[in-house]
């Protein structure tokens, strides 16, 4: 197996960590999209693409539910978070986890909660979802039958393997549409479109801040 890794970087938001080698997996490219120039980002290829008339926590969204735009060939993709430190064993692990899916995605669950009820309450108390609607946009979701508790999931790392890619190009579109429509708080529209789609991705591990694979640095805002 071989794999592209894939991540994004608007308005300074994180620092960003050199590529670790991965144990047991081809990095066919390391993938960086971003708004700074002149950033600096050893190891990675660096796709600068400026989008002064968008937010930057949306902007950053495109190459994360679309990274097929940027690796069009590529198989097997790997998003991660620009304030991901991984380990050299994390692609082994993802591989692992894509050759168990049936739905081709492999993500960790949510290491808190599993409701997005319960995920309103807590975004609620960050400064960066002040001026969104997200009480709305759950209800609204209520309202087309989503079940609450139907699944919660961590969002910083998602490994596709695109064997269904027709789906999954057209997820990570009405993905960004309810972005665009309601909030950046991503985690908040994915479990209602994967409830819509009827598709669940393969746990990659049991818990996002304990394992061996990946943690998470602050933002560098």
């Amino acid at each position: 197996m071989s794999i592209t890794v894939v991540s994004a970087c608007y308005g300074q938001y994180d620092r960003i960590k050199e590529p670790v080698p991965q144990d047991g997996v081809q990095v066919d490219e390391w993938l960086l999209v971003t708004d700074e120039k002149d950033i600096v980002a050893p190891g990675w290829t660096v796709i600068y693409e400026p989008r002064p008339h968008v937010h930057p926590n949306v902007a950053a969204k495109i190459p994360k539910f679309s990274p097929h735009l940027y690796a069009p060939y590529a198989q097997n993709l790997l998003w991660i978070d620009a304030s991901s430190l991984i380990r050299s064993s994390l692609a082994s692990a993802v591989e692992g986890a894509l050759a168990r899916s049936t739905s081709g995605w492999t993500m960790y669950p949510h290491p808190n909660r599993d409701r997005i009820s319960d995920e309103v309450v807590a975004s609620r108390g960050l400064p960066k979802y002040d001026d969104m609607p997200l009480e709305a946009q759950v209800q609204h979701y209520f309202g087309h039958g989503y079940p609450d508790g139907h699944s919660l999931w961590a969002t910083g790392v998602i490994g596709r393997s695109y064997v269904h890619r027709s789906r999954d190009i057209e997820f990570g579109e009405r993905w960004l549409y309810e972005v665009v429509r309601w909030s950046f708080q991503d985690q908040l529209s994915f479990p209602f479109l994967l409830w819509q789609y009827g598709f669940m991705p393969e746990k990659l591990g049991r818990d996002l801040w304990v394992n061996e694979h990946i943690w998470f640095d602050n933002h560098g805002r």
